[in-house]
């Protein structure tokens, strides 16, 4: 009645024990079973668009393959497509989109300009690590990615969802304190081409945010997130604890200096 309009992630599982910890969640491989539950969930709720899962390629999240994503995700595009409603991907995550970014300029020999990309979107650890690519972690992420991205060339997805926090470089205590910090635009920018360009979908995000209260920092990704065209874009508000997201209020929901930067920047794109 409000006019809100609700982006609905739908995940097969909880990916966290009872003692509050991580415990991925294999992905669904009984598409009978998946397809069933997911026409009562879409029997009773009509959301904007409905997201499959949470960031596919965390495994923190989903402890499956790139091709048990797919299958799922391939059933998820049916049923709501039979319902008339739009569908995308759980979101891939900042640290996946960058690297596949760079992979892809390594397979195209571009190598100098795969070095630059790196050297503006990765914290240290992670560029020692590239410079071994049979290193697990990143072999992993990189079969994982090449995957996903080929299949939703062809998928009859609506949207492709990435998600994205700044400052991107210096991720997590890294960048708690670093309040002078602000979005490099070109990059983000890149980014959304790059999905557009290589998928051929339309790109949006539901979730982006940031790791500590700089105003500069929130006005400069509204801003990034403005000039890409999203097609949404869903900023996340939560404090999830020290070298986290941080967010736009406090505790007994008062806005912060972040959250005022934020406020006044939807009131001025909004007249």
């Amino acid at each position: 009645a409000a006019g809100l309009k609700v982006l609905l992630n739908i995940n097969y599982g909880i990916p966290r024990d009872a003692a509050g910890g991580k415990d991925p969640i294999p992905f669904h491989t009984d598409m009978t079973a998946y397809s069933k539950s997911l026409n009562s969930i879409l029997d009773k709720y009509k959301p904007e668009v409905v997201v499959i899962e949470n960031e596919e390629d965390n495994p923190n999240y989903h402890a499956g393959s790139a091709d048990d994503y797919i299958n799922e995700l391939k059933t998820g595009i049916e049923v709501a497509h039979s319902k008339g409603l739009k569908v995308t991907n759980g979101g891939i995550t900042v640290r996946e989109v960058c690297l596949i970014i760079y992979d892809d300029y390594m397979q195209h020999g571009q190598q100098q300009k795969a070095k630059d990309f790196a050297q503006r979107v990765f914290p240290d650890a992670l560029l020692l690590r590239l410079n071994n690519l049979n290193n697990p972690q990143v072999k992993r992420q990189l079969e994982f990615g090449r995957k996903i991205i080929a299949a939703y060339k062809t998928l009859d997805l609506d949207y492709v969802n990435f998600h994205w926090y700044e400052p991107v470089k210096a991720r997590g205590k890294m960048g708690a304190d670093i309040n002078d910090t602000t979005i490099d635009g070109n990059i983000f920018a890149a980014v959304v081409n790059y999905l557009k360009t290589t998928t051929g979908k339309p790109v949006l995000t539901n979730e982006f945010g940031v790791f500590n209260t700089s105003p500069g920092l929130v006005k400069s990704i509204l801003k990034a997130a403005h000039d890409a065209n999203l097609s949404y874009a869903i900023f996340y508000s939560a404090d999830g604890g020290e070298g986290r997201a941080v967010a736009l209020q406090n505790a007994f929901g008062e806005l912060r200096q972040n959250g005022a930067a934020f406020r006044d920047f939807i009131k001025q794109y909004a007249q």
